[in-house]
């Protein structure tokens, strides 16, 4: 059974997703394993936050303001999960 995951750790997933590639809701939706409405939720924030950009075409890819916030968020999450006793363990939010 999947822990609760935080905040944080989605909007890293939703930053991933996108792998160097310009992808559509549903991808993301896929890749960071939210529903179509959580991922709307996330994907209008970064949008919001310039970390995310929607195409003309329609489809989403990371700015490079989010490729940078990816690797602090990795980097903090690391860091976060260490200091978490039982090895592998999901903060909550």
């Amino acid at each position: 059974m999947m822990s609760k995951r935080s905040s944080a750790e989605i909007v890293y997933e939703v930053l991933c997703a996108p792998r160097g590639r310009a992808v559509n809701k549903k991808t993301i939706a896929y890749s960071s394993r939210v529903s179509d409405r959580q991922a709307s939720r996330y994907i209008s924030l970064l949008c919001a936050g310039r970390l995310l950009e929607r195409t003309p075409e329609g489809v989403y890819r990371v700015t490079p303001a989010g490729e940078a916030a990816r690797v602090q968020l990795e980097n903090a999450l690391v860091v976060l999960r260490d200091l978490v006793p039982e090895q592998g363990k999901q903060l909550y939010a």
